[in-house]
């Protein structure tokens, strides 16, 4: 290992050349910490006022699913800003899953940090915040905000040799990062650019490539990044580019005028077991609820999420029913929706299922188990189990009781809130279409991500007020979006 030392009169050397870095011949440059820190202008970099880092993404998002054979790569866009003089930070993010768009920034001043939901126009209060919780992670994902890392850690840096990178030759460099384990970069001899990183959190590589860069205004931006873990790529960054200086960003770090306060959550953190309605008792914690339904043919469970059996305790202890659960529903095929099946299928419940998520379920439980997908409406005493293709999947199971014309669903639309529901945008629209279709009149609406219900009148009010834009409160991210 080599520790490598800036020399103070490479600095000089640089400030000279700021203003014309096609100057300098970066082959010439051995150290390549100093390579790096002349193709990427780090002085330039540190007196900025605001650096702002822009791209587009394809994610492999495992939670959004909407078929059984194809796993969908979400769209978003990010618009990063940070303030390094006084260790502030702006991350926006605008993506579309299945056609609801979800528009949010989080800004870190001062030592404290606020979140923004831009579609509800409201704010949350995060309290104190390390800027490098923010930072960081965008930091790893910027060559720029990398070489001006490397800079603060350079006498900590270790030279480990050269290697072969897509044909090129590379200086192989690792140095230590807050909050991380070390980074190792790969150099560019030629051009001091950064085309590789990567570093070990436990069992997992995770490594991150940028590709096809370019110079605007005198810094380099790679036009393309990737992130992995192992060997899958988890997301792919396009259309890049790093912006100094922006007037647009004078207010980068401030709450807009017009925004509110978010209402008040209800407090889903300890497992609770209530009964909602005279049938029905809603049972879970942290956004994991399952809805228990007393029928004359024995016990029905709507939802089966991870910890399903914890779930069911919970509602036999609150309830004193030790009625056998005859029937288990999985509204989707959404991992996060499946995931107590296997408890379900343990109490030998029949599952019930959409026909999509039947070869998965299946391959993961016991051939003894029960189960029994639902493409035609299926009655069970006073419930009717339909199945729906809505903007949240191309099959859902929805219940209805017309005992209680209580309408049971999932994630169309959520009540985390005390006095204020939340909006979903089209997958509520979606849903109140499919139910119209259908001539039901439900007067409440129970979903498996809250424990509250809610009226289906205050559910046709706020659906109704749906705003459908692609993008909120005209922020510069929103230009060309869609």
């Amino acid at each position: 290992m080599h520790k490598i030392i800036l020399a103070a009169s490479f600095t000089i050397f640089l400030a000279s050349c700021k203003d014309s870095p096609s100057m300098i011949d970066y082959s010439e440059i051995s150290d390549p910490i100093k390579r790096v820190r002349a193709a990427y202008q780090v002085d330039r970099l540190l007196a900025a006022n605001t650096i702002r880092l822009e791209e587009d993404l394809r994610e492999n998002e495992s939670n959004f699913e909407y078929s059984s054979d194809f796993q969908e790569m979400t769209s978003r866009r990010r618009h990063h800003i940070v303030d390094l003089k006084n260790g502030s930070a702006s991350s926006e993010s605008l993506r579309e899953i299945s056609r609801t768009y979800h528009h949010g920034r989080q800004i870190i001043k001062d030592g404290r940090s606020w979140t923004i939901i831009y579609p509800t126009s409201s704010y949350q209060e995060r309290g104190e915040a390390d800027v490098l919780s923010l930072y960081g992670p965008f930091a790893r994902a910027s060559g720029a905000l990398l070489a001006v890392w490397l800079d603060k850690a350079a006498d900590s840096a270790r030279l480990e040799g050269k290697e072969m990178w897509f044909g090129e030759q590379h200086d192989k460099v690792t140095f230590d990062f807050p909050n991380s384990s070390p980074l190792t970069i790969l150099v560019q001899e030629n051009t001091g650019y950064i085309s590789k990183l990567s570093r070990q959190v436990g069992d997992i590589r995770v490594s991150y490539t940028f590709n096809y860069h370019e110079l605007q205004n005198g810094i380099p931006i790679a036009r393309e990044h990737s992130g992995y873990v192992n060997s899958e790529r988890r997301y792919f960054s396009f259309n890049r580019n790093i912006i100094l200086d922006d007037a647009d960003d004078n207010n980068a770090f401030e709450l807009e005028s017009g925004l509110y306060l978010e209402p008040e959550r209800v407090d889903q953190s300890a497992m609770t077991a209530e009964a909602v309605t005279d049938t029905i008792f809603q049972v879970g914690q942290n956004r994991t609820y399952t809805s228990f339904i007393k029928t004359q043919s024995g016990l029905v469970a709507f939802g089966v999420g991870a910890g399903f059996a914890d779930r069911l305790k919970a509602y036999r202890d609150a309830s004193n029913d030790t009625s056998p659960l005859a029937y288990a529903i999985a509204p989707s095929l959404h991992r996060a929706r499946i995931m107590g099946a296997g408890e379900a299928a343990a109490t030998g419940a029949t599952l019930l299922v959409t026909p999509d998520a039947e070869a998965r379920i299946a391959s993961a439980l016991d051939e003894a188990a029960k189960i029994k997908s639902i493409s035609a409406p299926v009655t069970i005493d006073t419930l009717t189990i339909y199945n729906l293709e809505t903007s949240n999947a191309a099959e859902n199971l929805v219940v209805y009781n017309s005992a209680d014309r209580t309408l049971i669903q999932s994630s169309h639309y959520s009540i985390p809130f005390v006095e204020a529901p939340i909006l979903n945008e089209l997958n509520a629209e979606g849903l109140r279409q499919r139910i119209s279709e259908l001539g039901l009149t439900p007067t409440h609406i129970v979903d498996t991500e809250s424990k509250r219900i809610e009226s289906w009148d205050v559910f046709e009010t706020v659906v109704d007020s749906f705003d459908f834009k692609k993008c909120y409160w005209e922020r510069k991210i929103c230009e060309g979006w869609g």
